[in-house]
């Protein structure tokens, strides 16, 4: 069986019918950040390559996203119910997976609120403000890891990214950020995978 990275890259090669391709895949898990060079030849996968850690993934995001509406609401964490912990945490998931298309959303949460129909609104700008180191250390963890084995933009095809986090509109945003100031890599577009130019 393939690993998720892996499998991700064997599956876009049929899904879009791509010949021989090397890809960087950039896998953003719950609780794991990997990276893998994944080389496709005629139908058959190798990787070449893998980094990563696992102390970084979503659970981080939904963890400031928490700490983001706690502030709205000017409440302490600790002083919740473990019953609204939980109900706190899948409404900080659905908050964060809404700004991914969203640049605003009111958000409200009764137990949080002094008037039953009271709503906070968050913006998209204020959560990336509160993620952004998280974001920063990733795309420092890619360009690293790059940098170490020696792979330049003309080494890689792709660029594939794996799990929902990946939709984050920072990510594109920092890779960006790289591109203009003439790092090794560049990007065309944020797509489900990248085209290196």
């Amino acid at each position: 069986l393939f690993d998720e990275p892996s499998a991700a890259a064997y599956a876009n090669v049929y899904k879009n019918v791509i010949g021989n391709q090397t890809y960087l895949v950039f896998d953003v898990g719950v609780g794991t950040f990997d990276l893998s060079i994944v080389r496709i030849v005629k139908g058959n996968l190798q990787v070449l390559r893998r980094d990563g850690n696992s102390i970084t993934g979503g659970n981080d995001l939904t963890r400031l996203m928490m700490d983001l509406i706690l502030d709205k609401y000017e409440k302490n964490y600790q002083s919740l119910s473990d019953k609204n912990k939980r109900k706190l945490w899948i409404k900080a998931e659905e908050t964060k997976e809404s700004l991914s298309s969203l640049e605003y959303l009111d958000v409200q949460i009764e137990f949080l609120s002094e008037d039953d129909d009271e709503e906070v609104g968050i913006t998209r700008s204020e959560y990336e403000a509160k993620i952004s180191r998280i974001i920063e250390n990733l795309i420092y963890q890619m360009n690293d890891f790059l940098r170490k084995i020696g792979y330049t933009k003309e080494n890689i095809d792709r660029v594939l990214f794996v799990g929902g986090c990946t939709r984050v509109p920072l990510i594109k945003k920092k890779i960006e950020e790289y591109k203009s100031r003439g790092d090794q890599i560049i990007f065309t577009s944020f797509l489900s995978h990248f085209t290196f130019i």
